[in-house]
Protein backbone atom coordinates (compact mmCIF):
# COMPACT_ATOMS: atom_id res chain seq x y z
CA UNK A 1 0.00 0.00 0.00
CA UNK A 2 1.20 3.76 -0.93
CA UNK A 3 0.02 6.58 -0.25
CA UNK A 4 0.29 9.67 -3.37
CA UNK A 5 2.94 11.64 -3.77
CA UNK A 6 2.73 15.81 -2.56
CA UNK A 7 -0.29 17.27 -4.39
CA UNK A 8 -1.14 20.83 -5.38
CA UNK A 9 -3.19 22.57 -3.43
CA UNK A 10 -6.42 23.12 -4.43
CA UNK A 11 -8.82 26.23 -4.25
CA UNK A 12 -11.09 24.09 -2.08
CA UNK A 13 -7.88 23.02 -0.01
CA UNK A 14 -6.87 26.60 0.64
CA UNK A 15 -9.96 28.02 1.54
CA UNK A 16 -11.64 25.24 3.59
CA UNK A 17 -8.58 22.85 4.94
CA UNK A 18 -7.97 19.37 3.82
CA UNK A 19 -10.23 18.15 1.42
CA UNK A 20 -8.90 18.21 -2.41
CA UNK A 21 -10.87 16.23 -4.67
CA UNK A 22 -9.34 16.15 -8.11
CA UNK A 23 -5.34 17.83 -7.47
CA UNK A 24 -2.22 17.06 -9.54
CA UNK A 25 0.95 15.73 -8.34
CA UNK A 26 3.71 19.10 -7.66
CA UNK A 27 7.00 18.99 -9.04
CA UNK A 28 8.32 18.59 -5.62
CA UNK A 29 6.09 15.07 -5.73
CA UNK A 30 7.09 14.71 -8.97
CA UNK A 31 10.60 14.53 -7.87
CA UNK A 32 10.41 12.68 -4.62
CA UNK A 33 8.57 9.92 -6.41
CA UNK A 34 11.23 9.44 -9.40
CA UNK A 35 13.27 9.01 -6.18
CA UNK A 36 11.02 6.15 -4.44
CA UNK A 37 10.84 4.77 -8.19
CA UNK A 38 14.47 4.62 -8.38
CA UNK A 39 15.08 3.47 -4.64
CA UNK A 40 12.36 0.79 -4.13
CA UNK A 41 10.66 -0.12 -7.13
CA UNK A 42 13.59 -0.01 -9.92
CA UNK A 43 13.34 -3.94 -11.60
CA UNK A 44 10.09 -4.79 -9.43
CA UNK A 45 6.89 -6.02 -11.07
CA UNK A 46 3.73 -6.34 -9.80
CA UNK A 47 0.91 -8.59 -11.28
CA UNK A 48 -1.87 -6.24 -9.42
CA UNK A 49 -1.17 -2.31 -9.85
CA UNK A 50 -4.48 -0.33 -8.28
CA UNK A 51 -5.30 3.08 -7.58
CA UNK A 52 -8.45 5.08 -6.58
CA UNK A 53 -10.21 7.27 -9.18
CA UNK A 54 -8.72 10.36 -8.34
CA UNK A 55 -5.70 12.13 -10.68
CA UNK A 56 -2.97 12.24 -8.02
CA UNK A 57 -2.88 8.32 -7.17
CA UNK A 58 -3.09 7.43 -11.00
CA UNK A 59 0.03 9.89 -11.48
CA UNK A 60 1.94 8.44 -8.09
CA UNK A 61 1.33 5.22 -10.43
CA UNK A 62 2.68 6.07 -13.28
CA UNK A 63 5.86 7.68 -11.97
CA UNK A 64 7.12 4.65 -9.50
CA UNK A 65 6.22 1.59 -12.31
CA UNK A 66 5.44 3.56 -15.83
CA UNK A 67 5.33 0.21 -17.50
CA UNK A 68 2.66 -1.24 -15.59
CA UNK A 69 -0.62 -1.87 -16.30
CA UNK A 70 -2.53 -0.04 -14.07
CA UNK A 71 -6.42 -0.02 -12.83
CA UNK A 72 -8.40 2.16 -11.05
CA UNK A 73 -10.27 0.86 -8.41
CA UNK A 74 -13.50 2.78 -7.46
CA UNK A 75 -13.66 1.73 -3.80
CA UNK A 76 -9.94 3.43 -3.18
CA UNK A 77 -11.67 6.57 -3.78
CA UNK A 78 -14.41 8.22 -1.68
CA UNK A 79 -18.03 7.07 -1.64
CA UNK A 80 -19.66 9.97 -0.68
CA UNK A 81 -17.83 13.16 -2.47
CA UNK A 82 -20.86 15.47 -2.43
CA UNK A 83 -21.08 14.76 1.57
CA UNK A 84 -17.33 15.10 2.12
CA UNK A 85 -17.57 18.64 -0.30
CA UNK A 86 -20.61 19.79 1.69
CA UNK A 87 -19.04 18.97 5.73
CA UNK A 88 -15.98 20.81 4.73
CA UNK A 89 -17.44 24.27 2.78
CA UNK A 90 -19.99 24.34 6.17
CA UNK A 91 -18.47 22.78 8.79
CA UNK A 92 -14.44 23.12 8.59
CA UNK A 93 -13.76 19.81 10.41
CA UNK A 94 -10.33 20.01 11.54
CA UNK A 95 -9.43 16.27 11.91
CA UNK A 96 -10.67 12.46 11.51
CA UNK A 97 -12.92 12.48 14.44
CA UNK A 98 -14.45 15.97 13.22
CA UNK A 99 -15.45 14.15 10.26
CA UNK A 100 -16.74 11.43 12.49
CA UNK A 101 -19.05 13.75 14.06
CA UNK A 102 -20.44 15.11 10.80
CA UNK A 103 -20.94 11.86 8.95
CA UNK A 104 -20.77 8.70 11.81
CA UNK A 105 -19.76 5.35 10.52
CA UNK A 106 -17.82 7.25 7.54
CA UNK A 107 -14.71 5.78 9.22
CA UNK A 108 -16.15 2.35 9.77
CA UNK A 109 -17.58 2.00 6.02
CA UNK A 110 -13.56 3.92 4.79
CA UNK A 111 -11.77 0.89 6.33
CA UNK A 112 -14.26 -2.22 4.95
CA UNK A 113 -14.44 -0.55 1.76
CA UNK A 114 -10.66 -0.62 1.44
CA UNK A 115 -10.31 -3.86 3.05
CA UNK A 116 -12.31 -5.52 0.76
CA UNK A 117 -9.60 -4.38 -1.74
CA UNK A 118 -6.60 -5.84 -0.20
CA UNK A 119 -8.62 -8.97 0.53
CA UNK A 120 -9.71 -9.21 -2.46
CA UNK A 121 -6.26 -8.50 -4.28
CA UNK A 122 -4.17 -10.92 -2.00
CA UNK A 123 -6.99 -13.34 -2.70
CA UNK A 124 -5.70 -13.37 -6.54
CA UNK A 125 -2.32 -13.54 -6.00
CA UNK A 126 -0.40 -16.78 -5.76
CA UNK A 127 2.95 -17.52 -4.16
CA UNK A 128 5.71 -14.94 -4.19
CA UNK A 129 3.28 -12.84 -6.95
CA UNK A 130 3.16 -8.64 -5.49
CA UNK A 131 -0.07 -6.32 -5.35
CA UNK A 132 0.01 -2.51 -5.19
CA UNK A 133 -2.29 -0.22 -3.75
CA UNK A 134 -1.79 3.30 -4.11
CA UNK A 135 -4.73 5.64 -2.51
CA UNK A 136 -5.32 8.41 0.03
CA UNK A 137 -5.82 9.18 3.85
CA UNK A 138 -7.01 8.43 6.16
CA UNK A 139 -8.11 5.34 4.75
CA UNK A 140 -4.81 3.73 4.24
CA UNK A 141 -4.09 4.44 7.92
CA UNK A 142 -7.63 3.11 9.03
CA UNK A 143 -7.03 -0.13 6.85
CA UNK A 144 -3.37 -0.41 8.64
CA UNK A 145 -5.04 -0.56 11.67
CA UNK A 146 -6.49 -3.85 10.61
CA UNK A 147 -3.54 -5.48 10.60
CA UNK A 148 -0.94 -3.53 12.69
CA UNK A 149 -1.39 -2.17 16.10
CA UNK A 150 0.58 0.89 16.13
CA UNK A 151 -1.52 2.61 13.30
CA UNK A 152 -4.08 4.71 14.53
CA UNK A 153 -5.57 7.28 12.00
CA UNK A 154 -6.85 9.33 14.62
CA UNK A 155 -3.57 10.07 16.33
CA UNK A 156 -1.88 9.88 13.00
CA UNK A 157 -1.51 9.43 9.23
CA UNK A 158 0.25 8.74 6.93
CA UNK A 159 2.92 10.91 4.79
CA UNK A 160 2.43 11.20 1.27
CA UNK A 161 4.86 9.13 -0.68
CA UNK A 162 4.92 6.38 2.25
CA UNK A 163 4.71 2.83 1.57
CA UNK A 164 3.64 0.23 4.05
CA UNK A 165 4.12 -3.62 2.89
CA UNK A 166 1.71 -6.24 4.15
CA UNK A 167 2.97 -9.64 3.57
CA UNK A 168 0.48 -12.75 3.72
CA UNK A 169 0.91 -16.38 3.32
CA UNK A 170 -0.36 -18.65 0.54
CA UNK A 171 -3.34 -18.71 3.15
CA UNK A 172 -4.23 -15.25 2.90
CA UNK A 173 -3.21 -15.00 6.23
CA UNK A 174 -1.15 -11.92 7.17
CA UNK A 175 2.05 -12.16 8.87
CA UNK A 176 4.55 -9.49 8.44
CA UNK A 177 4.25 -5.56 7.76
CA UNK A 178 6.95 -3.20 7.05
CA UNK A 179 7.28 0.43 6.60
CA UNK A 180 9.68 1.85 3.72
CA UNK A 181 11.70 5.32 3.97
CA UNK A 182 14.11 7.05 2.10
CA UNK A 183 15.06 9.38 5.24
Amino acid sequence: MMRHGDNEVDPDFARYGIWQPQSSLTLAGVAKLSLISEEYFNGMGFEICLHSPMVRTKETGMIILPNSDWIEEPLLGPKNITDLDLIYKKNHPNNLSDIEKLLPGFCGHVQKRVISVVEGSVSELTANQKAIIIGHEPSLTLTLSTFVQKYNAYVKLLEKGSICVLMFTDNNIFYEFKELSLE
